[in-house]
């Protein structure tokens, strides 16, 4: 998953809209869109998604890559290769 399926995967989990998101975060519903956009991928800064992610109540773990499924609710975080 790239980080903008993993914010809008973490929104559709919390039922939590884009305007919500966006009042917790101190911005403009807008800005949240304008993150959440294709147009914005190599425009978001860590922090911003640490931010959006703690808003939501999910975290960031760092951990050595294993193979198999993940439990139920574990999301992973790969860059987009070929672009």
């Amino acid at each position: 998953m790239n980080y903008i399926e993993i914010l809008e995967a973490a929104l559709a989990e919390k039922s939590t809209s884009r305007k919500k998101l966006a009042e917790s975060l101190g911005v403009s519903p807008a800005a949240v869109t304008n993150v959440l956009t294709k147009s914005a991928r190599n425009g978001i800064n860590l922090n911003t998604f640490l931010n959006m992610l703690d808003c939501l109540e999910y975290e960031v773990v760092v951990q050595k890559k294993t193979q198999g499924r993940r439990r139920e609710g574990q999301m992973v975080l790969v860059t987009d290769k070929g672009e």
